[in-house]
């Protein structure tokens, strides 16, 4: 779980899944109401855990595996996804 860099309060698993869904390059911790921003690494760990079911499809298909499995592996990748939020107090270039 991502733990702020100001106050050094870990997030809550629900208090990071809110936060995933902010489109702005910064975040705002929920106890010191501080700007924090996400890592590249962070960023980077996050998009592909969530992406990482999509190149199982071609399995599922091939396979014929039923598509629960695949929704669970979605819903599962979603819900692992914020252990992997790492924050900064100062952002950094992307390259």
């Amino acid at each position: 779980m991502p733990q702020c860099q100001r106050c050094q309060n870990t997030w809550t698993w629900k208090e990071t899944i809110k936060k995933s869904f902010v489109f702005k390059y910064y975040v705002i911790c929920p106890y010191c109401k501080e700007k924090q921003v996400r890592t590249n690494s962070s960023k980077q760990n996050m998009s592909m855990a969530v992406v990482s079911p999509s190149w199982l499809l071609p399995l599922f298909i091939l396979f014929d595996l039923p598509l629960p499995l695949l929704l669970l592996s979605y819903f599962a990748a979603f819900a692992l996804s914020p252990f992997l939020m790492k924050l900064s107090n100062e952002d950094a270039p992307l390259w």
